[in-house]
């Protein structure tokens, strides 16, 4: 998926299944998740905001599963969390994500991040434990 623009949709703005390469899509006002990044993803460049219109627990900008890559994408004003990292095996790498509960929320362990700029979040960085920080990572 490339070069797509994703809103006001039901569900997910964007639904990447196993292996999707998810690039320079937009996703903004989307009832669920802007984006839905399945097993082995790469998501790359997506402007990804105000995402999770009904304001469910748990939901938000981006959802990545696992074993993916997610790299240099802008996302703000998701309600609830800007990126969601559900499972193991993520890289998570110069993405800018403000204005949302979390920035990068992590739901799990065995994910790496790092260089990714956070801001006015309410945690820029959450549930970060028996993850690596690579470093970099900016609150400001």
């Amino acid at each position: 998926m490339i070069n797509n623009t994703a809103y006001n949709n039901q569900d997910y703005g964007i639904y990447g299944d196993a292996d999707s390469i998810v690039t320079n899509n937009t996703a903004r006002s989307n009832y669920g998740w802007g984006i839905y990044a399945y097993v082995g993803s790469k998501v790359v460049g997506n402007r990804i905001n105000w995402n999770n219109t009904s304001n469910t627990p748990g939901q938000g900008g981006l959802f990545v599963y696992g074993n993916s890559d997610v790299k240099g994408n802008s996302l703000d004003n998701n309600y609830r969390n800007n990126i969601y990292v559900s499972n193991t095996d993520n890289i998570i790498e110069e993405n800018f994500v403000t204005d949302s509960t979390n920035g990068i929320y992590f739901n799990s362990t065995g994910n790496f991040y790092a260089n990714n700029r956070a801001s006015g979040n309410t945690t820029n960085y959450a549930n970060t434990a028996g993850n690596t920080n690579g470093g970099g990572n900016v609150s400001f």
